[in-house]
């Protein structure tokens, strides 16, 4: 049987495999009443002297009956054959009917005591029961009953966000401070005034996640819909993106809704920021989520981190750089090298290690060697702060070459590929395309800075000709593992962090 959807609210329609009934296929009005009466009695059934007396009132036993027979065979024709069945002088009618969804979804309301439950049932009261049937009898007490019942539950969602319950849960507190990045956060503020998606990117450990929730606290309290958290990076599956965000805002689809229609109902009115963190292994359907969701809410405003932009229009990017990093050449005393906050990152999260550790004369040297080293990024940083339970400033800074086997994570609860710098690393390199590995791995022969022209020269070769250099390096500056120097307005440098 072809699934058959009956609506009652704000006017009868009826669709059928999900395309809609003319009015032309009614060709007895009569049998458009037998299906509401149908669809509107418990267990969508009626005993045929029910439907007789309620329709031909007036007429005769064998008149009534006659009629019933032709407005059944007109419904079964108008919808399915099998709509309408007739058994011991019972009829029964098998559809979705959108009264039973709404008064469903009231009781689970009721039952969980939520606000997003409220909503939902809140949702699916489109109008008042059957207004063309304003004075037909058989109608008007489920009418009252139904609008009851609407205004029970807007009451009760009322309540609920009177005491602050509507309101997406709050941003997860981070056990360590946050260090440096003043400039960045009023920047970020200023673009985010200016702009409905803001995507930091950078590279991996450069302090992304970190940024973009100081930047969301610091904006929570001009955002009256609050602001959630969509964390990405252990979904492996781009099919759940949008699972993801709606178990975010506990948002959840209705009956033969599509979930990203419960989205975007949930979102169009408020005033909102979501923040989707780690997009890069998702790129294509965060992205195209995030497109239909500010077109239909527009009061919306998506923070997103990824490796590479999300390449959606509208979108500003903003490049997450390290952190401000000394000169090791330079013979700084100690409070001159907590001038920058590589140093000051790395010596908070050294105490953690090692509690009572203090930046002196005698490690103020190896300490900047080892953020000079680390090229500023918090990730790095924070994995050798925390060997200092075992090894001295001067152990650490000497074995750097071997970073990858020095640093190493003792957490249980950090990302997976943050355990360890290879791991980072590892994360990067395996969402290249190929031709973009190829790129990266020749571009370990320049031991400095370089630029385009000497890239083509020297990098050229095999699957990768000299023309197709400029896209390939570009498309490494967008995935963050190529820093651009943008200082020059003529000619790029480029380089490869140390790391």
């Amino acid at each position: 049987m072809r699934e058959l959807r009956v609506t009652l609210l704000s006017g009868f329609a009826a669709a059928v495999d999900g395309v809609p009934v003319p009015e032309t296929a009614w060709r007895l009005k009569k049998a458009r009443e037998l299906v509401k009466l149908l669809a509107l009695a418990p267990g969508h059934r009626l005993h045929r002297e029910q439907a007789m007396d309620m329709l031909w009132r007036d007429r005769g036993p064998a008149a009534a009956a006659n009629n019933l027979h032709q407005a059944v065979y007109v419904a079964r024709r108008a919808l399915d054959a099998d709509a309408i069945v007739v058994r011991e002088e019972v009829l029964q009618l098998t559809a979705d009917v959108d009264v039973d969804r709404l008064e469903l979804a009231a009781a689970d309301a009721r039952h969980a005591g939520t606000a997003a439950a409220y909503r939902a049932a809140l949702s699916l009261y489109s109008g008042e029961l059957l207004p063309e049937n304003r004075y037909d009898d058989w109608a008007q007490e489920r009418r009252e009953g139904l609008a009851e019942l609407a205004a029970e539950l807007a009451r009760k969602l009322d309540a609920l966000r009177s005491a602050g319950a509507d309101r997406p849960p709050p941003l997860p507190t981070d056990a360590s401070s946050f260090i440096g990045r003043g400039r960045e956060l009023a920047e970020c503020q200023a673009l985010l005034r200016g702009t409905r998606l803001l995507t930091l990117a950078g590279t991996g450990g450069a302090g992304k996640t970190r940024l973009a929730l100081e930047l969301a606290r610091a904006v929570e309290p001009s955002r009256p819909g609050g602001v959630a958290l969509v964390e990405l990076a252990a979904l492996a599956d781009a099919r759940f993106v949008s699972d993801a965000v709606a178990a975010a805002l506990e948002v959840r689809a209705l009956p033969g809704q599509k979930l990203v229609e419960a989205l975007v109902d949930f979102l169009a009115p408020r005033s909102l920021l979501l923040v989707l963190d780690n997009c890069e292994h998702l790129l294509a359907a965060t992205a195209a989520l995030a497109d239909t969701l500010l077109r239909f809410a527009p009061s919306l405003t998506v923070l997103a981190t990824s490796r590479e932009p999300l390449r959606v229009p509208g979108e500003v990017v903003f490049r997450v750089p390290s952190l401000e990093i000394p000169d090791p050449e330079r013979a700084l005393e100690p409070v001159q090298l907590l001038r920058y906050e590589a140093v000051r990152l790395f010596v908070q999260r050294a105490d953690a290690a090692a509690p009572g550790f203090a930046l002196d004369e005698h490690n103020a040297a190896d300490v900047a060697r080892i953020c000079f080293r680390l090229d500023g990024l918090p990730l790095a940083l924070e994995l050798a702060a925390g060997r200092l339970g075992a090894l001295a400033p001067a152990a650490i800074a000497e074995r750097l070459e071997d970073r990858f086997g020095v640093l190493r994570a003792a957490s249980h609860v950090s990302p997976t590929r943050q355990h360890t710098l290879a791991a980072t690393l590892q994360w990067s390199h395996d969402l290249l395309e190929p031709d973009e590995r190829a790129l990266f791995r020749r571009l370990a022969a320049f031991a400095g800075g370089f630029e385009l022209e000497a890239v083509e020269n020297v990098c050229a070769g095999g699957d990768l000709a000299a023309p197709a250099i400029a896209d390939v390096l570009a498309r490494l500056v967008e995935k963050s593992i190529v820093a651009a120097d943008e200082r020059s307005s003529r000619a790029r440098r480029y380089r490869l962090l140390e790391t």
